[in-house]
């Protein structure tokens, strides 16, 4: 689910990301992945302080997780 959403930004798909979005936010909205994926999609649509939000509450869920981390980053 990361790495797709990753594709899904890079390629600026905004309407696929934002279903993805929605998708697993309906289906597990307390997943770091879940929340990466929400990151992912505001930072594409230029939301960059809403983004670091869901990567924070990404890294409170999962210290370890490596996606928020880079993500974070960026």
């Amino acid at each position: 689910m990361d790495t797709y959403s990753n594709i899904l930004y890079i390629k600026e798909n905004q309407g696929e990301l934002a279903n993805l979005a929605l998708k697993e936010f309906y289906n597990n909205k307390y997943n770091p992945e879940t929340c990466c994926v929400i990151g992912n999609y505001y930072s594409l649509m230029g939301e960059h302080l809403k983004a670091i939000v869901y990567f924070r509450k990404a890294l409170k869920l999962d210290r370890t997780c490596l996606a928020a981390w880079t993500l974070m980053g960026h």
